[in-house]
C-alpha cells in the first residue's frame, strides 16, 4: 500500500479506498526479510526442518484502511490536496471485511 500511497500523493492525486473499515495485515518488508533470514540461519542448527512458518505482523498490526491512510496523512507535506476518497464498491467483488495471517508460530 504505501508505494501506491506514495506515488498519487506525489502526483498530488487522492487515493480511492474501496473498503475503508476492512483490516488488512499489514507489514513492515525489513521484518519480513529479517524473518527470511533467522529462518535460513536456523536451518544451519537443525531447529527448523521441513516446516512451514507465516511471517506476519503483530497482532497489534491490525488497523483499518482508512485509519493507516489517516496516519501517513499526518506526516505528508504539503497538504494542499484531499488524500483520499471512498470509491463506490461494484457489489460483484467480494472482498473479506478482515484479513489475518497467523503468524504466531514465527513469532
Amino acid at each position: 500500500m504505501f508505494p501506491i500511497v506514495y506515488r498519487a500523493w506525489a502526483k498530488k492525486e487522492s487515493l480511492f479506498i474501496r473498503n475503508p473499515d476492512s483490516v488488512r495485515p499489514w507489514n513492515f518488508v525489513l521484518d519480513v526479510l529479517t524473518g527470511y533470514l533467522k529462518a535460513a540461519l536456523s536451518l544451519e542448527d537443525d531447529k527448523m526442518s521441513g516446516e512451514a512458518y507465516n511471517l506476519g505482523p503483530d497482532s497489534f498490526s491490525e488497523v483499518e484502511v482508512e485509519k493507516l491512510v489517516s496516519i501517513l496523512w499526518e506526516h505528508w507535506k504539503p497538504k494542499d490536496f484531499r488524500p483520499y476518497e471512498i470509491s463506490k464498491i461494484n457489489p460483484r467483488l467480494f472482498e473479506h471485511k478482515f484479513l489475518k495471517l497467523n503468524s504466531e508460530k514465527s513469532h
